[in-house]
Formats: structure tokens, sequence, C-alpha cells
């Protein structure tokens, strides 16, 4: 974390304190960073001791070793040929990539269970104070249409909640107030060759494929008479 805080302060802000929005994984590092010097525990612990614990999730955490704890499927992604770190077009398994440099900001592991369970708790404040609940859903206007930020979380027309990516996994996970409908996409594959995202992708359709069966009027069937 200090290293990458120390390439992040070698660059000029993008702005004074309060004046525009800017998203940056520097901010998660940072924050990271904070909880373990105030707490004087690690950041595996803490999360599990305030997080994990409390809403009952038996399978996240943040990872120890290079991959996600077994079992855990293969990953891949499209890099850059000879450099596939980058985002490209050529298909690469990177299954032994540690993803230890994204520290809080992306170098955990869940379920889609799991996941469903912390989103609707994060999205409604449910582990939090009604003052920190308020900080954290504090909404800010991002330069991205229909996106504001909270504290590290955002919301849009799909609902509040958060997607990322590491090299080889991407995730998406929302929480949906009106329908009182969480859904949790996590795919094997971090970007798409033509630069999209696949996670994004799926969301996309099995949001419109539950708005769409919502609006549809029910099945008409035949009772069957009885014996």
């Amino acid at each position: 974390p200090e290293e990458l805080l120390a390439v992040a302060f070698r660059n000029p802000r993008y702005n004074k304190p309060g004046a525009a929005w800017h998203y940056s994984n520097a901010s998660s590092t940072l924050l990271g960073l904070a909880a373990e010097n105030a707490t004087g525990q690690s950041l595996a612990t803490i999360i599990d001791r305030k997080v994990c614990k409390p809403l009952g999730l038996k399978s996240t955490g943040l990872c120890t070793e290079p991959s996600p704890p077994s079992p855990s499927p293969k990953a891949y992604r499209h890099g850059k040929a000879g450099r596939w770190l980058g985002y490209g077009d050529s298909f690469v398994e990177v299954t032994g990539f540690s993803a230890s440099w994204a520290g809080v900001g992306g170098d955990m592991y869940s379920t889609v269970a799991d996941l469903g369970i912390a989103t609707r708790a994060l999205a409604t404040g449910g582990l939090l104070s009604d003052s920190s609940s308020s900080e954290l859903l504090s909404w800010q206007p991002t330069f991205w249409p229909g996106v504001d930020y909270g504290f590290l979380i955002n919301r849009n027309p799909r609902g509040v909640g958060h997607e990322g990516n590491v090299p080889g996994f991407q995730a998406v996970a929302r929480y949906q107030e009106q329908k009182q409908r969480t859904i949790v996409v996590l795919t094997n594959l971090s970007n798409n060759a033509d630069g999209s995202m696949p996670a994004e992708t799926l969301f996309d359709l099995v949001v419109d494929h539950l708005d769409q069966k919502a609006l549809s009027p029910p099945t008409a069937t035949r009772s069957a008479a009885p014996e």
C-alpha cells in the first residue's frame, strides 16, 4: 500500500478537496491503510470482524495467496500481445496472477450468495449508524451520465452498488430498492476482446429479462379435472 500511495502522491492532484469528483483506487488503498493504523489489526481481520461475521458471510475475505481459495474457477482476460496486463485482444489464462496490488480496492474473494447479502446491507446502510449511512449514501454527480457516487459506492438507473475487475475476474453487484431485489454477476473473464466487460453485459441482460418478465401477463393454464 505504501508503494502504491507513493506513486499516487508523486502526481499532481486533480482538484482541491471538495471542488470536484474524480474516481481513483488510491482512495481505497489509503482508507485500508488508515483502518489498519487506527485499529492495530490487519485489513483481513477488520473485514472479517466488521463485515463478514455480522452478515454471516462464510465464503468472503481478503486474499492471502496469489489465487482465490479453492475451489475457484480458472481466470482469463484479453491483454496486449507481449504485455498481457493491458487491455487488448490476446486471450490469456491468468489464474495464478496475484491481485495483491489492488488491496482493499479489489483483492477480495466471494460468492454470488455472499455478495447478494453484502450488497443489500451496504446499499441500505445495514452495518452502519445513521450518521455513517448518511455519509456513505451522500450522492455526488460524476462525469458519467446517470451515475452518482457516494463514499466508494455508486448508483445508476440499474441500482446501488459497484462493479470492478482485476485480471481474470469481473463482478457487478447492485441492489434495486424499488423492486426489493439484489442482482450479482461474477465472471472468470475480466474483459472481452472488443473492450466490453462481460459481467456488465450479462448484468444488463439479466435486468432486462427480469423487467420484461414482470411486465408479461400471466400465462393461462387449463386445470386438470380431479380423478
